[in-house]
C-alpha cells in the first residue's frame, strides 16, 4: 500500500525532473538544470548528470561538462566515483588535443572538490603526454612525499629522469620509494643507474640478484654489464648478452654508415605534404632512403613518396607488430628506450631474426628534450642525429616534413597511408623551428632557447571545437542472450576511456563486434565485411573485434588488409586468417568475459546441483533444449531470460555446468565450475582449449553426458588452469 500511495508516484515525479534537468542543460539553461538536480539529490537518487556530461563533452561541449562532473562530484551522490572517472577521461581528451593549460586548471578545480586523486591524474596526464617541464620538478618532488598508487610513482620519477632531475636527489627518491615498498621501481631503476652511476648498478643487481631476471633487466643494464661479464654472476642472461651485443656493434654500424657525407640521404616523413608531388623516383635514387613507421609503402602513394626503404624508425611501441616482417635494419625511439625497456622480448625476436637495432644517441635526444620540454618525435631526431653525425644535413634532403601540418585551426591528417588524427604530443611549432634552422645550414643551437613555451601551444583545434574521439560501434547482438548483452557492455566499458560511442555517420572510428557471425561466408559475414569495407574506403579507422573467423572466402582480404586492427578470440580463428588470408591477428578471450559485473539482482540458488542450457543441433541447425528423462532431472538455466550478472552469480551456486552454449562456457569460467560443453557450429569452443593449452574434451552425444560429468569431477585441476589462463587478460583495449 505505501509503495502504491507514494514511493511509485515520488520516483516518477524524480524521474520526470532529471529529463526535464538533461533537456535544460541540452538548451543551455544550466541554472534551471542544477536547481533540478539539486531536488534529486535531497530524495538520495541518482541524477542524470554523469550520462549528460558525456554527451555534452562529445559535442564539445567541455566546460559545461566539467561543471555538471563537479556538482555530482560535491554533492556525494551515488554517482560520484563515476563522475570523478569522467573527469579524468575527459581530462585525458583534452590533453591529447593539446590543452594542457586547460586541463591543469581544470584538475586544480578537482582538486579543490576534495578529490585526492587529482594530483595523480595530471601526473599521469604529464607522463602520458611527455611533459617534461622544469617548472614541476618541485610539485613532482612534493607529490613522492606521499604514498602513491605504484604506476604513478613510476611515471613521476620518469618525468624528473627525463626533465634533467640531479642524479644524487633522483637516486635517492628511488631508494626511498623501493624502501616503502614499489617493487615495481626495481627495473626503472637499474636503467636510471646504468645512466648516472654504473657501479651502484653493478651493486645493485648484484645485492637483488635473486629478484631480477637475468634476460628482463634494462637494456642500459645489460650494456653496462656486457662490458664485465664476470661481475655479476648469471647477469645478464644469454640471450640478453647476445642482444647487448649485437645492439652495441648496430649502432656503431649506424653511425658508421649515416656518417659518410658522400652517401645521398632521404629521409621521408609522414606529413602528406608530398601528395600529388611525383618524387617517388626522386626518393628512391638516393643511397639511403630512411622511413618511419612503415613497413611497406602502399602502391598507391608510391609516386609520390617511392617505395625503397635501407632503415625503417619505430617507435619501441611498434616493435611486436614487426616480428617477422621487418627486414630493413631499425631504429629504436621512444622514452629513453634503453633505460626503460618495454617490449624486450619482441625487440630480442626481431633482432634474433637478423635484423639491425640501434637507437639515436642519448645526448643527441636528451639535448631535443631539454629544449622542447617535451620527448621529441622520431624524425628531429633522425635529422638532429645526422647533422651531429655530419656536421649539418649535407647530401640529406627532407621529404614528407611539415610539423605544424599537425596544429592550427585546419590541421591535416598525420600520415599519408592512412587516415588518423593529429598528434598534440610533441612541440610542434619548437620541432618546426628546430627543421627550419636544419634546412638553413644552422646549428640547432640557434633556435633551441626561442623553443621551450611553444610546449603549450601545439593544439589542433580551437577549445570551443575539440571534440573526442567518436565511435562507431556495429555488431551489437543484445538481443540475443545475456552473453551477447555482455559483450556490449564490456565493448562500452572498455571503449569508454577512447571516445564517445555515436550512432550517426560522423565518427572517426568503427568497431565491428564480429563474436559468432565470421565463418562460413555467411549472410552476417558479407554484411559486417562490407560495413568495414566502407569504413576503410571513407578513411576510417577500422577495427574488427571479438570475432570467430573460419572457412570464409576471400573476397574482403584487402578490407583485411585495411584494418587498423583485428583481434579474435582463441588461435583457431587467427591461424585461419593467418593461413586462408595472410592476415595476423590478436587474441583476446570474449569480452563477456571481461564485462564488469554488477550485483545480481535475480540470482537463482541450485544449492550446488548440476545445471545445463541448450545445445546446438545439427540436425535442426539451431539451439535445443535437451527434454529426454536424463536432461530433465537437471534445472534448465536459460540464457535468454536472465541477465550476465545473474548467471555468473547462479553459476557460482552449482556445482557444474552441462552446455552446449560457447557463451556459457565463459560464464562457467567467470564463475570457476568445471562444465562438460558440446560442439558448436564453429570451432569457437575447441579454440578456448586451444587457447589455453588446456585438454578438455567435448561432448559427442547424449549418451555420453555421465560419463563426462565424472571425467569433469576427476580433472578439475585442468579447468583451474583454463581459469587462471582466462584471468591473466585483466584488460582489452583497441
Amino acid at each position: 500500500m505505501y509503495d502504491r500511495l507514494f514511493h511509485r508516484p515520488l520516483k516518477r515525479t524524480l524521474d520526470f525532473l532529471d529529463g526535464a534537468a538533461r533537456h535544460n542543460v541540452l538548451d543551455r539553461k544550466n541554472a534551471l538544470a542544477g536547481v533540478q538536480w539539486s531536488i534529486l539529490s535531497v530524495f538520495g537518487a541518482a541524477t542524470g548528470r554523469v550520462e549528460t556530461a558525456r554527451f555534452l563533452a562529445g559535442q564539445g561541449r567541455f566546460e559545461d561538462a566539467f561543471a555538471l562532473l563537479l556538482a555530482e562530484i560535491r554533492s556525494g551522490g551515488p554517482l560520484r566515483a563515476d563522475a570523478v572517472l569522467e573527469y579524468q577521461r575527459f581530462s585525458m581528451w583534452l590533453a591529447k588535443a593539446g590543452y594542457l593549460v586547460e586541463i591543469q586548471r581544470h584538475l586544480k578545480a578537482l582538486r579543490e572538490a576534495g578529490v585526492a586523486e587529482a594530483d595523480e591524474f595530471l601526473v599521469d596526464i604529464w607522463a602520458q603526454r611527455a611533459v617534461l617541464d622544469p617548472a614541476n620538478i618541485d610539485f613532482i618532488r612534493e607529490f613522492l612525499e606521499k604514498r602513491r598508487k605504484d604506476s604513478v610513482e613510476g611515471q613521476a620519477l620518469w618525468l624528473l629522469f627525463m626533465i634533467g632531475e640531479e642524479p644524487a636527489r633522483l637516486k635517492a627518491l628511488y631508494q626511498k620509494l623501493l624502501a616503502r615498498g614499489n617493487d615495481k621501481l626495481l627495473n626503472d631503476y637499474l636503467g636510471v643507474l646504468a645512466r648516472v652511476d654504473p657501479e651502484l648498478c653493478r651493486n645493485t643487481i648484484r645485492q637483488r640478484a635473486r629478484e631480477l631476471k637475468p634476460n628482463a633487466l634494462p637494456l642500459a643494464a645489460d650494456l653496462v654489464l656486457r662490458g664485465d661479464p664476470a661481475a655479476v654472476p648469471g647477469f645478464p642472461g644469454k640471450r640478453a648478452k647476445a642482444f647487448a651485443d649485437r645492439f652495441a656493434a648496430d649502432c656503431l654500424w649506424l653511425r658508421d654508415i649515416l656518417s659518410d657525407v658522400t652517401r645521398r640521404i632521404a629521409v621521408v616523413g609522414n606529413s602528406t605534404i608530398e601528395t600529388g608531388s611525383g618524387k617517388g623516383l626522386e626518393i628512391d635514387a638516393h643511397d639511403l632512403v630512411i622511413r618511419f613507421n612503415l613497413a611497406a609503402v602502399p602502391s598507391h602513394a608510391q609516386v609520390d613518396y617511392g617505395s625503397k626503404t635501407d632503415l625503417l624508425v619505430c617507435n619501441y611501441s611498434e616493435l611486436r607488430k614487426l616480428v617477422g616482417r621487418a627486414s630493413a635494419p631499425l631504429i629504436v625511439t621512444g622514452k629513453d628506450w634503453e633505460a626503460f625497456t618495454v617490449q624486450k622480448g619482441a625487440a630480442f625476436q626481431v633482432s634474433e631474426g637478423g635484423v639491425r637495432m640501434a637507437t639515436p644517441p642519448y645526448e643527441v635526444r636528451q639535448r631535443l628534450n631539454k629544449a622542447f620540454r617535451g620527448t621529441a618525435s622520431s624524425g628531429i631526431q633522425i635529422l638532429a642525429m645526422l647533422a651531429e653525425w655530419r656536421g649539418g644535413l649535407t647530401n640529406v634532403d627532407t621529404y614528407g616534413f611539415s610539423m605544424v601540418d599537425q596544429i592550427g585551426a585546419n590541421p591535416t591528417s598525420a600520415n599519408y597511408f592512412r587516415a588518423s588524427r593529429p598528434s598534440a604530443n610533441h612541440n610542434w611549432k619548437g620541432e618546426a623551428a628546430v627543421l627550419g634552422a636544419l634546412r638553413r645550414g644552422d646549428a640547432i643551437e640557434s633556435v633551441l632557447d626561442d623553443v621551450a613555451q611553444s610546449r603549450y601551444q601545439n593544439q589542433w583545434m580551437t577549445y570551443e571545437t575539440v571534440k573526442p574521439l567518436r565511435i562507431r560501434l556495429e555488431g551489437d547482438h543484445s538481443h540475443y542472450h545475456c552473453g551477447s548483452a555482455a559483450v556490449t557492455r564490456s565493448l562500452l566499458h572498455h571503449l569508454a576511456p577512447v571516445g564517445v560511442v555515436v550512432e550517426d555517420g560522423d565518427y572517426d572510428i568503427m568497431v565491428m563486434n564480429g563474436e559468432g557471425t565470421m565463418h562460413s561466408g555467411g549472410v552476417g559475414f558479407h554484411r559486417k565485411m562490407k560495413a568495414l569495407g566502407s569504413a576503410v574506403d571513407a578513411g576510417k579507422a577500422a577495427y574488427l573485434v571479438n570475432s570467430v573467423w573460419q572457412d570464409n572466402p576471400g573476397d574482403y582480404d584487402e578490407v583485411l588488409r585495411g584494418l587498423k586492427g583485428i583481434h579474435v578470440r582463441e588461435v583457431l580463428s587467427r591461424d585461419d586468417l593467418a593461413k586462408r588470408h595472410g592476415i595476423s591477428a590478436r587474441v583476446y578471450p570474449d569480452l563477456s568475459y571481461l564485462a564488469p559485473l554488477k550485483a545480481p539482482v535475480n540470482m537463482i540458488d541450485h544449492k550446488d546441483s548440476i545445471v545445463l542450457t541448450d545445445f546446438y543441433s545439427k540436425e535442426f541447425t539451431a539451439f535445443v533444449k535437451l527434454t529426454r528423462a536424463e536432461a530433465l532431472k537437471y534445472p534448465f538455466v536459460d540464457m535468454m531470460a536472465m541477465t550476465w550478472d545473474d548467471l555468473v552469480a547462479t553459476l557460482k551456486t552449482s556445482k557444474l555446468l552441462i552446455t552446449g552454449r560457447h557463451h556459457a562456457v565463459y560464464a562457467a569460467c567467470r564463475a570457476e565450475i568445471p562444465f562438460v560443453v558440446f560442439g558448436g557450429n564453429t570451432h569457437k569452443i575447441e579454440g578456448i582449449f586451444k587457447s589455453a593449452n588446456v585438454e578438455i574434451p567435448l561432448c559427442a552425444s547424449r549418451a555420453e553426458i555421465p560419463k563426462m560429468i565424472s571425467w569433469a569431477k576427476k580433472n578439475r585441476a585442468v579447468y583451474t588452469e583454463l581459469f587462471t589462463w582466462m584471468k591473466s587478460h585483466k584488460n582489452w583495449s583497441l
